[in-house]
């Protein structure tokens, strides 16, 4: 990340649209939204306001390491992993990106 202030972010889990009503939805809202890999600990996919967010382009965060680039701690990443695996879903987790 290159700020260096934390940035509370809000962190939401979206399936992949199934239509274009809900991928525009997606790319024109004013937070930001992404589709990660838990496992590969890259993103899949990133909104223009989640590249605003983080000051990256959106092919430089399809290549950042999520847990080293983005986080504010790798701890923060695998917190949320948890989370997931346990509850099988996010309700308006917050963490420090």
């Amino acid at each position: 990340m290159r700020q260096t202030a934390p940035t509370s972010a809000a962190v939401l889990s979206v399936e992949q649209p199934t239509n274009s009503a809900a991928s525009s939805l997606i790319e024109r809202a004013p937070f930001g939204i992404c589709r990660s890999s838990y496992s590969g600990d890259r993103f899949l996919s990133v909104n223009p306001a989640l590249c605003r967010m983080l000051g990256y382009s959106e092919q430089e965060l399809l290549q950042v390491s999520i847990s080293q680039q983005i986080y504010a701690t790798a701890a923060n990443r695998f917190e949320i992993g948890d989370l997931l695996r346990r509850d099988q879903r996010l309700n308006a987790q917050e963490t420090y990106l």
